[in-house]
């Protein structure tokens, strides 16, 4: 039953076949999409705008993506082809995010004693930036 589902076209996919969907976003290949099947919310009029192929001006495609997001982290949902790559890829996560977490609370407890630090350019504001607003 499983096989005969992934392998054959599913009306509630618009005919698409879940095998071939899976093995494209595995790859993040684009999967395009008539302006009808880019409604998400019936009742959201930009999602009936966009749906509405006459007001498109000729761009009448457009692009499936599915991120990934609201999705258990679990092998099963992931990019990888193998077990041993995703598993190798969530122990270089862990090792990042305990090494991102190390060098955080450091520089945390730096500012706690008023000690100077290097400014950082994802969290710190620059100064010239502040001056124009």
């Amino acid at each position: 039953m499983k096989i005969d589902w992934l392998e054959n076209p599913q009306a509630d996919l618009g005919g698409r076949i879940p095998a071939i969907i899976i093995d494209n976003e595995r790859k993040r290949l684009p999967q395009a999409l008539r302006p009808c099947d880019m409604i998400v919310d019936d009742d959201c009029p930009v999602c009936q705008m966009c749906g509405d192929e006459t007001r498109l001006l000729g761009m009448g495609v457009g692009f499936w993506h599915l991120d990934g997001s609201h999705m258990d982290d679990e092998f099963a949902f992931s990019h990888y082809k193998t077990r041993q790559e995703w598993e190798n890829e969530n122990r270089r996560l862990e090792e990042f995010n305990r090494e991102f977490n190390r060098k955080w609370e450091e520089r945390q407890q730096r500012i706690a004693r008023g000690e100077p630090i290097e400014p950082d350019p994802f969290f710190d504001p620059d100064p010239f930036e502040l001056e124009l607003e």
